[in-house]
């Protein structure tokens, strides 16, 4: 063979054989996962109804939630209002079973739902057994939820201990006897012959996903807390290595996978990559990070399956963070080409549906604060002006090191009056905000104070995911940038001389 033939068909067994066949066994997969998951849904009736008797919240909000499967977001299925007497009714439609929460006041169940599914759940006032009696076609399997979260409840942080603070070898104990209880109720629950095979399935999937989780927090809470020293039995360390691989536990909404995914994305992949470029210029990579992620994600990560769910939730987590940018959503539409599962559309279009009422030229939402004077403030009032926005808080470490890149900036456009450059801090401690700003280490500039858990919070209307963040506000009020660059990166300078050379 030619070598230029050989190098041809390694480029194309790279470019079009082996994606097809990822490709193919992605389709394959998703057609199993469907198939186990038809098992659990009743003919026809799609409809689910759950009757709550006693509440303790009485004439207060009930809702039912699922956890969204890339960035663990609530996702809400169905509301009502309890009565007087603290009783309650909820109905809604599935087209396919899920895991989901149902929350009144304190007051948290976790359930197992399937279309058809008509269930009672009556609190217990004197709190005997798990304070919970349940009746109805799925009783079995949502007791069997209920005993299996009091297990982890025992085990993982008896009478309040944090887990980190448990000595490794108790935990290999616990671990073990959580295994056993889990083991047990399996066992006790295998008796309801009511119970299809696929749901029984899911549940012994369940079970293996708390045993791996309660190994995955104790070693990540404890490795935090002793990271000089983090003696931590191979036992428990060999048991986290391989990631399971489980379509069907994803699809359900399993919460407990959803979170093992989320912490090796987070706490693996990400340390991975920092790792990795360590050596560059930070500042060089605004605007990469996503793109840097997703590459690492598709060279590293050996699953198909697993290599699918990383790149969809790295889109979700940069989303949250970075905002609908321009380069996310070629990244979006270029995973979604390949992506098999409308799950991960879904989710997608949801993150990033969010951030189009704060795209460039949108009008910039308004929000209001006090500033150490005690006066009223609202961002409608520097309309005329560019606003380049810092929210910040004195515990905030990140925020307070920008600082001296501020003041710069602030030396560089000194004199101009068509740039104002406005400090929203979020201390809940006004008074610890008014004395750092006598301190030299404050930039100048204006300077207020804004609760992030009062109404219209700019919290719920930035989506902050976080502080530091910088937003660029237009003389006519419109949004520039949702999510600017911050005061010490290359790009902030020449973005704020642009827009006001244009105006």
């Amino acid at each position: 063979m030619h070598p230029n033939s050989a190098k041809t068909f390694k480029q194309i067994l790279k470019n079009i054989i082996i994606p097809m066949f990822q490709s193919a066994r992605l389709i394959l997969l998703s057609l199993l996962v469907n198939l186990i998951i038809s098992g659990c849904v009743k003919e026809e009736d799609r409809s689910v109804k759950i009757s709550l008797v006693k509440l303790k919240d009485k004439n207060g909000r009930v809702d039912l939630t699922a956890t969204d499967v890339l960035n663990l977001d609530t996702l809400l299925l169905a509301t009502t209002t309890s009565d007087s007497s603290g009783n309650a009714f909820l109905s809604l439609s599935l087209d396919k079973p899920l895991f989901a929460q149902l929350r009144s006041g304190d007051q948290f169940v976790q359930l197992f739902l399937s279309p058809g599914d008509e269930l009672s759940i009556a609190y217990d006032t004197n709190k005997t057994d798990s304070g919970l009696h349940f009746t109805g076609s799925s009783a079995g399997t949502q007791q069997f939820l209920e005993n299996s979260k009091k297990a982890c409840l025992k085990w993982e942080e008896p009478k309040g201990t944090y887990i980190g603070d448990i000595p490794p070898e108790e935990i290999v104990i616990r671990r073990d006897s959580l295994q056993s209880d889990l083991n047990q109720l399996l066992l006790d629950w295998a008796k309801d012959e009511g119970v299809s095979n696929p749901t029984r399935q899911i549940m012994a999937s369940k079970s293996k996903m708390t045993l791996y989780r309660f190994q995955q927090y104790f070693v990540t809470e404890y490795y935090k807390k002793h990271r000089d020293r983090p003696n931590i039995p191979v036992t428990l360390q060999q048991a986290i290595q391989d990631l399971p691989v489980d379509s069907v536990a994803l699809a359900v909404h399993m919460d407990e996978y959803l979170r093992i995914l989320s912490n090796h994305l987070r706490l693996k992949i990400y340390s991975d990559v920092a790792e990795e470029i360590k050596g560059l210029n930070k500042d060089s990579l605004y605007g990469k990070w996503a793109v840097i992620c997703d590459n690492f994600i598709r060279r590293e990560v050996q699953s198909p399956f697993l290599q699918t769910h990383f790149r969809g939730a790295n889109i979700a987590y940069w989303a949250r963070n970075e905002g609908a940018t321009p380069g996310l959503i070629r990244l979006r539409a270029d995973f979604l080409k390949s992506a098999e599962s409308t799950v991960y559309t879904k989710s997608l279009a949801k993150s990033f549906g969010k951030w189009e009422a704060l795209a460039t030229g949108k009008p910039a939402p308004d929000f209001t604060g006090i500033t150490a004077n005690g006066e009223k403030f609202s961002l409608k009032d520097l309309k005329g002006k560019m606003v380049y926005i810092d929210i910040w808080a004195t515990w905030c470490g990140p925020c307070r090191a920008e600082f001296p890149s501020s003041q710069k900036l602030i030396q560089e456009f000194k004199g101009n009056d068509q740039l104002v450059f406005l400090y929203v801090s979020i201390d809940t401690e006004v008074d610890d905000w008014k004395k750092s700003l006598k301190t030299k280490n404050v930039p100048q500039g204006m300077h207020i104070n804004h609760l992030v858990d009062q109404p219209g919070s700019i919290s719920k209307k930035y989506y902050l995911s976080g502080i530091p963040r910088y937003i660029l506000i237009n003389k006519d009020g419109t949004i520039i940038e949702a999510v600017a660059p911050k005061p010490s990166s290359k790009e902030i300078r020449p973005l704020l001389k642009g827009y006001l050379k244009e105006s």
